[in-house]
């Protein structure tokens, strides 16, 4: 999805209130979240007593990794990476 917001040219601020949604990102939105049903089901089978906001939750902290190396473009339109 970053890859789709860095070809629009979004910026971290535009996530906020978009003005459209491209086709592509949401198709590809709509197939995460079957995805993080079945994540989510597949614990609850193995036992585990958790909520779906907790799973929710764990792999949102993991994929903001992919945040910090697709970075989007900066309000002064600069979209090179700080490393």
């Amino acid at each position: 999805m970053r890859k789709i917001f860095q070809r629009e040219e979004w910026s971290d601020e535009d996530l906020l209130s978009p003005s459209y949604f491209p086709h592509d990102l949401l198709e590809l939105h709509s197939r995460f979240q079957p995805k993080m049903r079945e994540i989510f089901q597949t614990i609850k089978d193995y036992g585990f007593d958790v909520y779906g906001d907790e799973v929710h939750n764990y792999i949102m902290d993991k994929l903001s990794h992919i945040d910090d190396i697709t970075p989007l473009r900066k309000p002064n339109g600069d979209n090179k990476r700080n490393d």
